[in-house]
């Protein structure tokens, strides 16, 4: 697998650091945000907290040099150590960040984009389980992999809708 780590294209920092920087009313209109909806997670119990794998929302803003992320989460930044999910085993004993994908194609299908070399990945973690060999950074030339098997995962959207709602 041929991989290209990219310079310093985008950089990552928690909400709270992005809203901090962005109160300005003026900055923070020139950022695009998501949220996660409410409660749909896997309702994982860990010590006094719950919801350990609930991503909360995103914000992201490209100033022509650098594109900004910041991800609002429960989970650490370096995952959750646990074996087991309700009935599913967690290969390695850590449910972290996986990789993140930006797809500027502006359209067509996932996967083709990836065999085109149109879509940059996000490696948050070295050894996480999309390649353990390949450290952190941004990324060209990619293949996406499926590592939700390994991470008591649901094996399609159905399913997690199924199990959410």
């Amino acid at each position: 697998m041929n991989h290209k780590l990219l310079s310093s294209l985008f950089i990552f920092a928690s909400i709270p650091t992005l809203i901090a920087a962005t109160a300005i009313n003026s900055q923070a209109q020139t950022w695009d945000y998501s949220a996660d909806g409410v409660g749909d997670d896997l309702g994982v119990w860990q010590g006094n907290h719950r919801n350990s794998f609930d991503m909360l929302g995103m914000g992201i803003k490209d100033d022509g040099k650098n594109v900004y992320v910041g991800i609002l989460s429960k989970l650490n930044h370096t995952g959750l150590n646990i074996d087991r999910v309700g009935t599913w085993d967690v290969e390695n004993n850590n449910i972290g960040y996986g990789d993140f994908f930006f797809d500027f194609t502006g359209g067509g299908n996932f996967r083709d984009n990836v065999k085109h070399g149109n879509v940059l990945g996000v490696k948050f973690l070295w050894g996480n389980d999309s390649d353990p060999y390949i450290g952190t950074g941004v990324y060209d030339n990619i293949q996406a992999i499926g590592v939700q098997d390994k991470n008591a995962g649901y094996g399609n959207i159905g399913r997690y809708y199924n199990s959410v709602n």
